[in-house]
């Protein structure tokens, strides 16, 4: 039921995550200019029904969509406008007469923005890159507009036939971009995230280039260096809000304002500072939940209830009693004034410190102010009235909530519902936005490389995702406590923690290790028939891995992606689980996944041509109770990570009966999972990078090393070696000394995850190395053979891609502005490559190696003694 607006009216845009979001400022400044009171929000939520029911229980009088929901909304909504209908999505919903009303403004925000920029549909040729819900928006707006020549083209042939056919228009596939390139003179990009798909070779300085994603840099990037004319995907952004506020608020907007907001929309964005504020309405979670972000944050919490109790020694209570609730306020004013001077702090203020103007005025200035909210009934069930003076036994808390409701919403910068979400799931939730946003990177836009020279000590290598998210996996199957030692602390663990925890398993953080608490091969229980989220956030493998026990624990499961995840193929994946009889669907062949199981048929055979993560998940998931299969593969690559995988599960009690070809598994009969006590092991793929460090700049030596690991970046000792450094093996250490370096051969087929840096290593080396492997670079993070071709580029080095070759051909560094494509790997590796420029660079991204080692730049500095 839609609660009675509150005054002002505010409007929200939702998805997940939302708040790195431009449209919340962008509404609010139009706003202003229009004179208009009203308010604008972020609803992080990550289902069309969520969305619609926070809008109806905040009051809210308009909504925005963006991924993942808008193209669930149009079924829920009572009519939606025929331009939504024909894009099959919904972007915009307005609240009327108790119903609410879809548009999509995406369709008339493209045409604004062509036209703005001149371009004539007569005799253009059009590629739009991308089959969702944007690219089927563009094709509807494209068709109104006159358009004739248009072709869609997608990496996923299935999605970019269902489009072809729904639109009526032609299509091709990846493997014809190139070609399809040179045919068009307009390139629109609705490939969300920023792939770095397109070299700047492909593109004519004649065409025209629009990506729709504004805050991406690649394409961006390539079309200047090629001398193409951008079309802003700011001015798309601003346009098509335009179109929302006019149905938001009615009449038209007049060009000059239309004008003034492409300028906003492509204003350089300020990312929000510590420190984060909780408000919300009593019992809505603030303490609890901030405590534990706190935690993940590594920063101080600050209850601001609390701190009023210790500095007046008395309860709150006493203090109503005493001092009434002026003199309650007074105190509360001081204690947020202090904790807000923290900047490095999560802080929750009391349910009612927004009535305060002061806090008010300050919380717009100061911090992110994010509103945790849960239904009236859900937060009175979870408050002790003894300790809450106005909310007494047998009180009403509507009238307070009617009164806080406005101050809520006009500071909110996020709102998270608490509703049906464990504490730790809904800390884990914000810590993902405010990674998202940005928040939590580098201040500013790019990172500064300096170059230098790494000689030290690095006392403690860094942990292994891979084979943490594996034992993790394994301790949530299994009975009893197990106990995971020096676990990782990296964006894909805390999305494993995360899926494990969703799956029933308790995982709690002590002195440095997880202690995990097993769920035994029991499925947790359905909610109400609703699938149980599984947000795997970044991570391939936490995605294919908990997919596949997923399957064999039943379901129904919903596995949520995030970011670059969201466009990766997992065709193989489906396919596999498709063959065992589980039902199971995505976007094409794309996240997120629905799955049902259990599996209906005993064995299968699988394509492990593309890597072995299907086969790890696969193996993990057999000695689940009722499954057991048979298991073959054919064409396996990366098979040191299924050593890998088998090394954990014998740990854990499995034994595994494997064909000496590694093409055939079958779980031994008496195989059951136990408890395990384990140490996560150093990570050679990052080791990789700071050890090529220390052969083309210097030396370093590396304590807290295995060297009998089955991990198969291990390799890159071997090419080392061949190249002439110096290589230093002891006991736990490594030492890598620079000397003159030749050109080298190696094939990394089975060690995808070293090319990066051997690219950077073959860089420093006299002559033209040859990688061989680079089939397996293309469905990564990034397209990560077009990305080091293009940055390494960028800083003077030749990189030839001939099929499955990469050639590099050795020389100096030259300084040059670099982009990591979102990608972790190819952020270190740059790094690593700037260390012999011959003056500083400037990397974009270089927040992304929080993935899987956030403190790669700290180490990387302390190694070359001062900041990098």
């Amino acid at each position: 039921m839609h609660t009675s607006p509150p005054s002002p009216p505010c409007f929200a845009v939702a998805g997940s995550p939302i708040l790195g979001s431009l449209s919340a400022p962008l509404y609010r400044a139009l706003f202003a200019r229009l004179g208009v009171k009203a308010n604008y929000t972020r609803l992080s939520t990550a289902s069309a029904e969520q969305a619609l029911d926070l809008a109806d229980e905040l009051g809210l009088s308009g909504l925005n969509a963006t991924s993942p929901i808008k193209g669930s909304l149009p079924p829920l909504l009572h009519e939606i406008h025929a331009a939504a209908q024909a894009a099959g999505a919904v972007n915009t919903v307005v609240h009327r007469e108790g119903h609410w009303f879809g548009d999509n403004t995406d369709v008339v925000g493209v045409i604004d923005a062509l036209a703005a920029s001149d371009v004539s549909p007569r005799s253009t040729r059009v590629l739009v890159l991308g089959a969702g819900g944007a690219a089927r928006a563009v094709l509807v707006a494209l068709r109104q507009a006159g358009f004739e020549q248009v072709v869609v083209c997608n990496r996923g042939r299935q999605r970019a036939l269902a489009i072809s056919r729904d639109l009526d228009t032609p299509s091709c596939g990846l493997d014809a971009l190139e070609s399809a390139l040179a045919a068009s003179d307009l390139l629109i990009s609705c490939v969300p995230g920023d792939p770095g798909l397109i070299p700047a070779a492909w593109l004519r300085p004649d065409m025209r280039v629009l990506d729709a994603d504004y805050r991406a840099r690649s394409l961006v990037r390539a079309a200047r260096l090629a001398g193409c004319r951008l079309i802003p995907g700011s001015d798309w952004l601003a346009l098509q809000a335009a179109a929302n506020c006019e149905r938001f608020l009615g009449g038209r907007l007049d060009d000059d304002t239309r004008a003034w907001l492409c300028d906003q929309a492509a204003a350089p964005r300020t990312i929000a500072k510590g420190p984060v504020v909780l408000v919300g309405f009593s019992g809505a979670g603030k303490s609890t939940v901030g405590s534990i972000l706190a935690r993940l944050l590594g920063w101080a919490f600050v209850d601001t209830d609390l701190e009023v109790q210790l500095h007046a020694e008395m309860s709150i209570n006493d203090l109503f009693a005493r001092e009434g609730e002026a003199g309650f306020r007074i105190r509360e004013r001081r204690a947020v004034a202090r904790a807000l001077t923290n900047t490095r702090a999560v802080v929750a203020l009391g349910g009612g410190a927004l009535l305060h103007p002061q806090t008010l005025a300050e919380l717009e200035h100061t911090g992110l102010c994010v509103l945790l909210h849960a239904p009236l009934a859900r937060c009175t069930e979870r408050l002790t009235r003894g300790d809450r003076p106005l909310l007494g036994p047998g009180s009403d808390p509507q009238p307070l909530w009617r009164a806080r409701r406005p101050g809520y919403l006009a500071r909110a910068e996020l709102v998270l519902s608490t509703d049906g979400l464990n504490p730790d799931t809904a800390a884990r939730r914000l810590l993902l936005e405010l990674d998202s946003s940005g928040m939590l990177a580098n201040p500013g836009a790019t990172r500064t490389l300096q170059p230098g020279a790494v000689r030290g000590r690095l006392a403690q290598a860094p942990r292994s995702k891979s084979h943490g998210i594996r034992a993790l996996c394994a301790a949530t199957l299994a009975p009893g406590v197990s106990v995971l030692e020096r676990a990782p602390h990296c964006a894909d663990m805390g999305a494993a923690v995360s899926v494990c925890e969703q799956l029933g398993a308790t995982v709690l953080h002590r002195a440095g290790a997880l202690e995990v608490h097993g769920i035994g091969g029991v499925r947790p229980a359905a909610k109400d028939g609703q699938p149980t989220v599984l947000d795997c956030g970044e991570s391939a493998l936490c995605l294919r891995l908990f997919a596949c026990v997923a399957a064999f624990l039943g379901g129904p499961f919903l596995l949520e992606a995030r970011a670059s995840l969201r466009h990766r193929d997992m065709s193989a994946l489906l396919q596999a689980l498709e063959d065992l009889g589980v039902r199971c669907t995505g976007e094409g062949s794309r996240p997120p996944l629905f799955i049902e199981g259990p599996p209906r048929r005993r064995r299968v055979l699988i394509d492990a041509s593309g890597g072995s993560q299907v086969l790890s998940g696969l193996l993990m998931a057999a000695p689940i109770p009722g499954s057991s299969p048979l298991i073959e593969a054919r064409g396996l690559v990366s098979r040191p990570y299924v050593s890998l995988t088998m090394d954990v599960l014998r740990q854990a009690g499995i034994a595994i009966e494997t064909s000496p070809e590694l093409d055939r598994f079958e779980l031994v009969p008496s195989s059951s999972y136990r408890a395990v006590d384990t140490v996560v092991e150093c990570d050679w793929s990052a080791l990789a990078f700071l050890a090529v460090a220390g052969a083309t700049t210097g030396s370093i030596e590396i304590t807290g090393v295995r060297h009998d690991s089955l991990q198969g970046d291990r390799a890159v000792l071997e090419v080392l070696a061949d190249a002439g450094a110096e290589l230093e093996i002891r006991d736990a250490s490594l030492r890598v000394r620079q000397r003159p370096l030749r050109a080298f051969r190696f094939d990394a087929t089975h060690h995808p995850d070293l090319f990066p840096p051997l690219a950077v290593l073959a860089a420093a080396c006299d002559g033209v190395s040859e990688i061989t492997g680079v089939s397996r670079l293309h469905n990564k993070e990034s397209d990560r053979a077009l990305a080091l071709q293009q940055e390494l580029g960028a800083l003077g080095v030749t990189i030839t891609l001939d099929g499955d070759r990469m050639l590099v051909t050795g020389g100096s560094i030259t300084p040059a502005p670099v982009d990591a494509h979102g990608d972790h790997r190819i952020a270190m590796a740059l790094a690593v490559a700037t260390l012999r420029a011959s003056g500083p660079c400037e990397l974009s991204g270089a927040e992304h190696v929080a993935k899987s080692y956030p403190r790669f730049f700290h180490d990387l500095s302390t190694l070359c003694g001062g900041p990098q």
